[in-house]
Parts: structure tokens; C-alpha cells; sequence
């Protein structure tokens, strides 16, 4: 199976992808590559030239792939798709709304969950940027996260390649810089078990100040095995909703309220 930003294989339809015969022909009982196949198309509005960047093969012979595309077969495919033996859309992946922005590399462990990397900052309407892990149904894993300090690295940053240690670790590589919250790596990482403890996605962020408005929040986004809890501090001081004052102090947004 080769990917790629190509359209065509010896003439017939392969767009983004292509299934080889064991002599080098194309597989046309392939969906992707049967007469009259569309393959993988741009996203409407999209720009940049449709690409399939990466590919994982799962052990039942099910194919994920990812990359900058808004359709595959004319089907709604925002930048990553799972497809049958027979390249039809496996319909049972279900991503949402998918990824917004490239997919750049995949991963699958044993478990069947898809590890997917790239310069996105939005996965399904979700805020989460880089690095995330989907369930081999497809939804997003809440418990497995990264730090990335601006939401996503750039394009020419983004990760290009994930190795799964046995610990749960991964090695990434990429070019360039990796700015996380806490430290600014680039070229080869090893992230830690991820999924030990919760983490925080990110920083504290909300609007700048208007004076004009009644209301002011921050919150964070944050990742870890099972049910998370949160606790607002100000100098280490856990803090109490206060009606018409402060609420939220025991959730991911804090609201002030009646700011000035």
C-alpha cells in the first residue's frame, strides 16, 4: 500500500492512496482504486494539495489513515479515516468532526488505540493540540495527553514519528521545536508514560479584561485516567465559590463575576 499526495497509479484513480497486485499493478478491487474512485479529496475551502501523510495497518487488516483531506470516496473524512480490507469507509471509526489542521504521523498499539500526531489544535471540537490517542472505536481518549504550551506546534515542527516503548513511553521525532509547558524539546523526545497521572494540556487561559463586562474566566484543559477533579488556588489557597462573586472553583473554568 503506498500514500502520498498523488492522484493516479499507471493511469488508473489513486488519490492519496494506492493498493499494489504482488506484481506491482493496481489492485482495482480496491475501493480506492476501482474506476470511477474520487480516493481522498480536499476539504471545501482547502488550499493546500490533499495528502495521506500516514498509514498503520491493524492486525485485522483494517487500514487507518491520516493527512490533510476533507473526504475519501466523497465521504465526509476530516484528515484521518479507518477503511475496511476492501478500502471501503469503516463507518464504525467514528472521529466526530475529526481533526482540524494535518495529520503528520500515526501509531497503533496492541490494545487497538490509534496514537496520532500533527499540527493540529482541534480534534473533533475538542481543544487538544499534537499529540492525542483515539479508542479503536474511534472517540478520543480523555486519558492520555500532552503539554504542548501553544495548543499545537507548527507545521514544519510537528511530529513525524512515533515509537511506542513498553513501558506506555513514546519516542517522538521530529524537525525542529517542540514548545511544551514545561520544557522545549526538539528532534528526538521521550515522553514518559503519560497516562500515570493527569496532565495539563493547558496553561490558564481567557479574554484580555474588559472593563465593560459583567464576567471573566479562565480555564484549562487537562488529561488523565479516569474521572478528574479540580481545585482553583490563589497563593496555594484553595479557593470557595462565592455567589455573585467567584464560581467554579472545583471545575476546569473559573468564573469572576461582577469583575472590575
Amino acid at each position: 500500500i503506498a500514500v502520498g499526495s498523488f492522484t493516479q497509479f499507471a493511469g488508473g484513480p489513486a488519490a492519496g492512496i494506492a493498493r499494489l497486485l504482488s506484481g506491482g499493478g493496481l489492485d482495482t478491487s480496491f475501493a480506492a482504486n476501482a474506476a470511477g474512485a474520487t480516493g481522498f479529496t480536499a476539504a471545501s475551502g482547502q488550499t493546500a494539495t490533499s495528502s495521506v501523510n500516514a498509514l498503520v495497518l491493524q492486525p485485522d487488516g483494517k487500514i487507518v489513515a491520516g493527512g490533510l483531506f476533507g473526504f475519501y470516496n466523497g465521504a465526509t473524512a476530516q484528515d484521518i479515516v479507518r477503511l475496511s480490507t476492501d478500502g471501503s469507509f469503516d463507518f464504525s471509526f467514528a472521529t466526530g468532526n475529526g481533526i482540524t489542521n494535518t495529520v503528520t504521523a500515526l501509531s497503533l498499539q496492541a490494545d487497538g488505540k490509534v496514537i496520532v500526531a500533527g499540527a493540529f489544535s482541534n480534534v473533533s471540537g475538542t481543544r487538544r493540540g499534537g499529540l492525542v490517542r483515539f479508542t479503536s472505536s474511534g472517540t478520543l481518549d480523555p486519558s492520555f495527553g500532552t503539554s504542548f504550551a501553544a495548543g499545537a506546534p507548527a507545521t514544519a515542527n510537528a511530529i513525524n514519528t512515533i515509537v511506542p516503548a513498553a513501558d506506555g513511553s513514546l519516542f517522538i521525532g521530529n524537525l525542529g521545536r517542540l514548545e511544551f509547558i514545561d520544557r522545549v524539546t526538539g528532534g528526538l523526545t521521550l515522553l514518559e508514560n503519560i497516562t500515570a497521572t493527569p496532565a495539563l494540556l493547558s496553561l490558564p487561559f481567557g479574554g484580555l479584561f474588559n472593563p465593560g463586562a459583567t464576567t471573566y474566566i479562565l480555564s484549562v484543559v487537562a488529561a488523565g485516567p479516569g474521572e478528574l477533579t479540580y481545585q482553583w488556588k490563589r497563593d496555594g489557597i484553595a479557593l470557595t465559590d462565592q455567589i455573585g462573586d467567584v464560581t467554579g472553583t472545583k471545575t476546569n473554568g473559573l468564573t469572576f463575576q461582577n469583575a472590575q
